[in-house]
This record gives C-alpha cells, sequence and structure tokens, in this order.
C-alpha cells in the first residue's frame, strides 16, 4: 500500500501524463488531477486484488449425483 507522499507523486505523475496526451493544453489541470485520482485508485486496487472481483466457484454437472428417480 502506498503511503500519503507516493500517492500523491503518483496522482501528479498521471495528471501530468494527462496533459501532455491532450497536447499540453492549459486550463484542464483540475480536471487532470482528478482523471488522475481515479486512475491512481484504480491501479492501487487491482494491486492490492480488493478491486477484482472474485469468480464464483461451480461444480461441474459430472461431479454433481444424479437425482434418484422414483416410481
Amino acid at each position: 500500500m502506498q503511503d500519503s507522499a507516493d500517492r500523491h507523486r503518483s496522482i501528479e505523475e498521471a495528471a501530468y501524463l494527462l496533459y501532455v496526451q491532450k497536447g499540453r493544453l492549459d486550463g484542464d489541470d483540475l480536471s487532470d488531477w482528478f482523471q488522475a485520482e481515479k486512475v491512481v485508485h484504480e491501479v492501487s486496487l487491482t494491486a492490492s486484488g480488493a478491486g477484482v472481483p472474485r469468480r464464483k466457484t461451480v461444480t461441474p454437472k459430472s461431479k454433481i449425483p444424479a437425482a434418484k428417480k422414483t416410481n
């Protein structure tokens, strides 16, 4: 897990990359920052496994006992 300084630095870097990708246009700094926060948060959840949905375990039909027939 990242500490506060590392997280802030990651957001700064991500916001700067967004700024560069958009052609270094001024005026979207707050929007870039919020987008960067979202990206860093999602990456940290995925890295910790918290944001990854768990797969449901399914028993194959071949392993389920057949129902007994009643006459």
